[in-house]
């Protein structure tokens, strides 16, 4: 398989996965209460227990269960699809295109290492089903490096694809 048919293919499964997981995460707040990003942001045992709790008095700790496991596979797939789109664009790329490329590629080696951590500290808890301030913390720290990793990742690869195109028109992706 070509770089960027895995690319592609990687990217686009993870963009799929990302939308199962936001229709989690929606249904999850659909009744007013806590959601995924509450949890990521509780920054504490006590503020997960609370959530944890909240969840479970409208039976909806299931959910979340599903949403964050939806979550972790998002951040594998997408996270490898946009390493691999960095790499393509990187390596076969001139300029622009080429820095673009290596900017998604570092940015989603980022977001990997940072959303695998909060996930990681949040899944933990929630199969605890109890909330721990070490796990809190870094969960809470995570979270905005891992959005601004996505945000640049995400960029990145829109970038490149998009300046490749007006530059050497659709033959090439």
């Amino acid at each position: 398989m070509s770089l960027r048919k895995a690319f592609m293919m990687f990217w686009l499964g993870g963009l799929v996965v990302f939308i199962l997981a936001i229709g989690l995460g929606l249904a999850i707040v659909a009744d007013g209460g806590p959601g995924i990003l509450d949890h990521q942001s509780a920054g504490t045992a006590k503020a997960v227990n609370a959530i944890h709790a909240a969840w479970e008095t409208v039976g909806q700790t299931s959910l979340a269960k599903a949403a964050m496991m939806a979550d972790l596979v998002f951040i594998g797939l997408f996270g490898l699809g946009s390493v691999l789109g960095g790499w393509y664009y990187w390596r076969t790329g001139s300029g622009a295109v080429a820095v673009f490329g290596m900017l998604a590629l570092c940015a989603a080696l980022l977001f990997i290492a940072t959303d695998y951590a909060e996930t990681g500290a949040q899944f933990i808890q929630l199969m605890r089903d109890r909330g721990g301030d070490r796990l809190a913390g870094l969960a809470a720290t995570m979270q905005p490096i891992k959005q601004a990793a996505f945000v640049f990742m995400f960029a990145g690869i829109i970038a490149a694809f998009a300046l490749r195109r007006v530059l050497d028109g659709p033959a090439l992706d």
